[in-house]
């Protein structure tokens, strides 16, 4: 279907979709969005049908979390729209940028208890665009919604009434979505929306910093002479870079990469949080690992430094315990945005050049420099954590590992060393069981889409794993080459035994090769044969239950 000509707003919106490069979309059909989703199905966008709604913005948030750009789901009005409010919740927790697309009835039929009709603004974590009327605005309002939500990395919904869809529109459809802070900051400016430009610092707070009012508009080399009169930072003798994952910024996956190299000349200490593991190669000399409530060594290097340079971190409750009020003194973020990869070579230039007097790293055993330390906490291992241990040791060091939630996220993040961005990819703030597979099905199409060449490899437990269990079907049907693991410890943590089902047959069901796992020397063999294979691959791996280490608080 070419769209090039219409003069009906739903052939202008699928334009513009395909002019902005949006090549893949999560959706499950339904009345109130029809007219959308039939111009998907004819259009050069890969329209993915999910099993439930709740995947679709699970897959989305996959999508944008690998590609650093934004994902996108469809999904009709009522029942449609409160299944995906989960999905929605866990990428506003952990600043996801995802467009949620949801259907409503003709406008005529708004506030009249017509079917489906509710009110739409349960969704607006964030905030919430309504398009109800014929309006030559209307794609310039999609337009302003992806970028909001790209700068913001926040879910936002567009919410469109049905009768929309088929009316005239006069605009352009060749509107162009900008991924350039300073451009966007010029078409705020230049619409008055100050208060949106303020927004979008929002997490870039100063601390420990006078006269810092206008820093935000300042260039970096101006900030930096900034910060070099900064009182803590002058004094400072064992100062630490803190990194989260708002380093990544508007960078695409390529220059995200290219950040790991870039770290290694840093003069001074490195450590992450959770989401930016491997943003430094956690073997480098210069990374000191995780730190956070899983941090163990990293964390006693925090505590014990004069300066945390904060770049990219919220400074979460994962991140800085709520025992920590004293780090909390030593904290002054960078307040700079990041446009491009020459950035971030040039914040590295000046922080080297801050403390180019410094020899921090003799004060560091070379022994204990990478997260690999966390391993002595585990005092002894048990059933469950040896089979999690072999099997990351099975899997190529550059896979790409999404979790779902419970003791094998736990696990996987202290057996695993991060050499490359977006390594593991998890629901950190949120927990939300049911995330994994979703999740890592946007993940892989992202990888399809970005030609990111990395296996994608999804950790379950048993009990997460049947919260989406439908999606093998999306799996399935598109032939996604995933090794889907499913640890079988018939416990839900420390709360009540679980009854499994045959998961082996319930995979074959779905039409995905399974197979059960009962002893750690099977795994190796299994994963050599997914390697070997063209598609999906389900290792039921039985353990015994395990105890967790006991985190910091």
């Amino acid at each position: 279907m070419d769209n090039s000509n219409s003069k009906e707003f739903v052939g202008k919106l699928i334009n513009f979709l395909e002019y902005n490069d949006i090549k893949t979309i999560f959706s499950y059909p339904g009345e109130q969005i029809l007219p959308f989703y039939r111009a998907i199905e004819n259009s050069n966008i890969n329209l993915i049908n999910v099993k439930h709604e709740q995947a679709a913005a699970h897959m989305a948030d996959g999508y944008a979390r690998i590609t650093n750009e934004t994902g996108v789901c469809l999904v009709t009005a009522g029942p449609g729209a409160t299944n995906i409010t989960t999905g929605v919740a866990t990428a506003f927790r952990d600043n996801s940028s995802i467009v949620c697309f949801t259907g409503r009835c003709s406008s005529k039929y708004i506030g009249t208890e017509f079917f489906q009709e509710i009110p739409m603004d349960f969704l607006d974590f964030e905030e919430g665009s309504y398009i109800f009327e014929s309006n030559d605005e209307n794609l310039n309002t999609v337009k302003n919604v992806f970028e909001k939500s790209f700068f913001n990395r926040k879910p936002i919904q567009i919410n469109i009434s049905k009768n929309v869809y088929n009316s005239l529109d006069k605009s352009s459809s060749l509107l162009k979505i900008t991924k350039n802070y300073k451009s966007y900051e010029k078409y705020i400016n230049n619409h008055n929306n100050s208060e949106l430009c303020n927004n979008i610092h929002a997490t870039y707070q100063i601390n420990n910093m006078n006269n810092t009012k206008n820093s935000k508009n300042l260039e970096i080399n101006e900030y930096f002479e900034t910060l070099k009169n900064n009182e803590i930072v002058q004094n400072s003798k064992n100062p630490i870079l803190l990194i989260g994952q708002g380093i990544f910024g508007q960078l695409n996956y390529s220059e995200i990469l290219q950040i790991n190299n870039m770290l290694k000349n840093s003069k001074i200490p490195i450590v992450t949080t959770y989401p930016a593991r491997g943003i430094i190669s956690e073997e480098d000399e210069k990374c000191l690992g995780m730190i956070g409530r899983r941090g163990y060594f990293a964390n006693e290097h925090l505590k014990n430094c004069d300066l945390i340079i904060n770049l990219g971190s919220s400074l979460s409750y994962n991140t800085i315990l709520e025992s920590w009020d004293d780090i909390k003194s030593k904290i002054v973020d960078l307040n700079v945005n990041i446009n491009n990869i020459s950035d971030i070579e040039l914040i590295v230039r000046n922080i080297n050049d801050i403390f180019e007097k410094c020899d921090i790293f003799k004060k560091y055993n070379k022994i204990y420099r990478n997260n690999n330390h966390s391993l002595n906490k585990i005092v002894k291992f048990g059933d469950y954590s040896k089979k999690v241990k072999e099997l990351i040791e099975s899997i190529p060091n550059d896979s790409i590992i999404v979790t779902d939630a419970g003791n094998h996220t736990v696990f996987t993040s202290l057996f695993k060393t991060c050499m490359l961005p977006k390594s593991i990819i998890s629901s950190h703030s949120m927990g939300t069981m049911g995330f994994g597979l979703p999740c890592a099905i946007g993940v892989k199409y992202g990888c399809i889409d970005k030609s990111i060449d990395r296996e994608v490899i999804n950790i379950n437990g048993d009990g997460g794993i049947q919260m989406n269990i439908q999606e093998l079907a999306t799996v399935a049907k598109n032939n996604l080459k995933m090794l889907i693991i499913i640890m079988k410890n018939s416990r839900l943590n420390i709360f009540c035994d679980l009854d499994n089902p045959n998961y082996v047959k319930l995979g074959e069901a779905y039409g995905i090769t399974s197979k059960l796992v009962k002893s750690e020397n099977e795994i190796k063999k299994c994963v050599n044969e997914y390697l070997e294979g063209n598609g999906p691959l389900i290792l039921v791996i039985e353990c015994e239950d395990e105890s967790l280490p006991k985190p910091e608080n």
